[in-house]
């Protein structure tokens, strides 16, 4: 999250978020995100098939979890340069296609 937030973005961890912390199930923090209009970076596939995707503001999923924090970034950056946040409204998958 440092190098996204270097690069420009308003970014949060769950275990920072006072309303959610560490062990916030999947529901709320898709309420919380959607109340706040952020998107939901996870890799948690679970994620995907227990939310509704009208109970979200958009997630972006890490395909492959063996990315670099680097990597991430990076294709989130080019991501963000191509797609308004308002187009995000269900799910992008996060993979080295987007570099």
């Amino acid at each position: 999250m440092r190098m996204l937030n270097k690069m420009g973005h308003d970014t949060e961890m769950v275990v920072d978020v006072d309303e959610l912390g560490p062990g916030a199930d999947d529901a709320t923090i898709a309420a919380y995100a959607k109340r706040k209009d952020r998107l939901v970076l996870t890799v948690d596939d679970d994620f995907l098939t227990e939310i509704d995707e009208t109970d979200h503001a958009g997630v972006l999923f890490q395909v492959d979890d063996r990315l670099t924090a680097h990597q991430v970034a990076s294709i989130v950056d080019v991501i963000a340069t191509h797609l308004d946040q308002d187009e995000i409204d269900e799910k992008v998958h996060i993979s080295t296609n987007w570099l």
